[in-house]
């Protein structure tokens, strides 16, 4: 399977330097997980509560839209309250990292030091037996009506971005999951989770970071798929947060796959993938 979408060219690939990924927002994470229900994760989703069928629960904003990088996802119609990863390697380290090819179907550039949901973002997928390196754009949309007419040069309606997928149940993510030629890998050097105001030393400190230390090139559990508005699109897993995530963020934490089960989740089928979506060991993990 090429992964190429009729709407998508062969062109070349970004020789940008890899940029800072940003931000989570309208994800529907906060439905209650399988393991939370009793549910298997092969069980449908009728058998769940109603608050998990819906898959629409969402954290409430906070007040503040942050700085920098948080303004920047304001003006793109994203909640303030922002998870947010870097990337601080070339694009081609990842390519030799993780034994990569070119993706003939890729039509994007990372072009900034950060990506949005609805931004270009880079994955690890399979294809054709062998794995690329594409550009997607980071969060399933999903459509909404706006508010007011739209203007020239407008779609008439508007999207909200799900960019992480924690109740495996959900239909917004069940299909993708249980195939593996739609599981990808989407690397990382940190990830953030939001401080509260009262741990903040200033202005500028509105993030805990946080980092694996056993891997040189980690990367999150991911699943990708063509959207008739947007082409490619990826987001990445969530789950209970570990030891050293939880007093920090109690909600969730992205799902972070050792390095020996790469192959697994791009290749192997659900039954065997899925309970790869599991809290990473706090003791391999540092915050600061």
């Amino acid at each position: 399977m090429s992964g190429c979408s009729t709407r998508s060219r062969s062109g070349g690939c970004s020789r940008s330097a890899a940029g800072t990924m940003a931000c989570r927002t309208r994800s529907g994470d906060y439905a209650a997980s399988p393991a939370e229900t009793g549910v298997a994760l092969f069980g449908p989703a009728s058998s769940l509560p109603a608050s998990s069928r819906k898959g629409r629960n969402r954290p409430t904003p906070t007040t503040t839209s942050g700085r920098g990088l948080c303004r920047a996802i304001a003006r793109d119609r994203i909640a303030a309250m922002c998870n947010l990863y870097n990337l601080k390697v070339e694009r081609w380290e990842y390519l030799d990292y993780f034994q990569a090819g070119e993706d003939a179907c890729n039509e994007l550039e990372v072009t900034k030091d950060y990506a949005a949901p609805g931004k270009p973002g880079y994955v690890v997928r399979m294809d054709a037996g062998q794995r690329v390196l594409s550009t997607m754009k980071w969060g399933f949309p999903t459509r909404k009506p706006r508010k007011r007419p739209a203007r020239k040069g407008e779609m008439p309606f508007l999207h909200d971005w799900w960019t992480n997928c924690r109740n495996l149940s959900s239909n917004m993510w069940r299909p993708w999951l249980l195939k593996p030629e739609h599981r990808c890998l989407v690397p990382f050097s940190r990830f953030a989770e939001p401080k509260a105001v009262a741990d903040r030393s200033g202005p500028g400190d509105t993030n805990w970071w946080f980092t694996v230390a056993d891997q040189p090139e980690p990367c999150f559990a991911g699943v990708w798929k063509v959207d008739q508005d947007h082409d490619r699109v990826y987001a990445f897993c969530t789950t209970e947060p570990n030891a050293l995530v939880a007093p920090k963020h109690p909600k969730a934490m992205p799902v972070i796959l050792m390095a020996e089960d790469h192959e697994r989740w791009l290749s192997a089928p659900a039954e065997e993938a899925l309970p790869l979506v599991s809290a990473y060991p706090s003791q391999l993990m540092s915050v600061a």
